[in-house]
């Protein structure tokens, strides 16, 4: 900051939220900071909790605008007294629509279900897991795209050694991958606004993906896919049951009506035009 000295500091995620808070009051220097999830730092309890919401009011307390990526976390903020001079509501990070194009729907008649995230337990890749060892067939594919710790590596190795999954491996272009499925699945615990179902969305893919904040306001139930509980193998093995008696068509009517929803409400245009708004506000103080 010293080095620098920025005119407007703008922060993302946690570490940079409250450490970057803190060093711009010291520095007197305006800031905007971004909430874009929360993940289970809210659960916990005792002196842990205690801590992290002194250094997110210390953190955030002189913050010209805190940015929320969905409406459960400014909640959560309020109910804590977490609050910057004032807030806004945003949809995540919205989705570029010129990169992630609208593209036509598979006809073939193998359905391929694809999960697009880091292997670990709170994306819901235990559940996925459980659904493919279910439902998978010679005409029900189940493929997973991202980063590998090594703790799940055996894991993955051994279902696709069953023939339940595919390993994709990590590819940072996933267009490709999306372009290929039939939906795109994530059972996640925690979000702030999931960039992944976005993407698949403007892409003309239906997702399935649980209720929670950061996923449900990204689709319409059974219009432009299908929500389930978190931690819930069952309730994703229904969904996904659900989508494989759709037609061909219906399916691709769903695609195309996300496509829309991210037209109407995710433009990442949109999203833009509410940070230049911020700034224009503080530029004219």
């Amino acid at each position: 900051m010293k080095r620098e000295r920025p005119d407007l500091v703008l922060t993302y995620t946690i570490k940079p939220n409250i450490y970057g808070g803190f060093c711009c009051r010291i520095k007197r220097i305006p800031y905007i900071v971004t909430v874009t999830g929360l993940g289970s730092t809210f659960q916990k309890q005792g002196i842990f909790l205690k801590m992290i919401v002194a250094m997110y009011r210390m953190g955030l307390k002189k913050a010209s605008c805190v940015f929320f990526q969905n409406k459960e976390n400014q909640q959560i903020f309020s109910k804590y007294g977490i609050k910057g001079k004032s807030s806004r509501l945003v949809q995540g990070s919205g989705v570029n629509l010129k990169r992630h194009a609208f593209e036509s729907y598979p006809r073939e008649d193998t359905v391929r279900f694809l999960f697009v995230g880091r292997m670990m337990r709170e994306k819901g890749i235990e559940e996925f897991l459980e659904a493919a060892k279910k439902l998978h067939s010679d005409k029900v594919l189940f493929e997973v795209l991202g980063y590998c710790d090594e703790d799940y590596q055996n894991k993955l190795d051994a279902y696709e050694k069953e023939g339940c999954i595919t390993q994709l491996g990590f590819d940072p272009d996933v267009h490709g991958h999306i372009q290929r499925a039939s939906a795109l699945v994530l059972p996640t615990y925690h979000e702030g606004m999931s960039n992944v179902l976005m993407e698949a969305s403007a892409t003309g893919r239906p997702v399935i993906a649980t209720n929670i904040s950061g996923c449900k306001e990204i689709f319409d139930e059974g219009i432009t896919g299908f929500g389930c509980r978190p931690q819930s193998s069952e309730d994703l093995i229904q969904a996904l049951s659900g989508f494989l008696k759709l037609t061909v068509e219906e399916r691709a009517k769903m695609g195309r009506q996300a496509r829309m929803k991210m037209e109407r409400e995710f433009d990442r245009e949109k999203v833009a035009l509410d940070y230049y708004d911020e700034i224009q506000k503080m530029t004219v103080d």
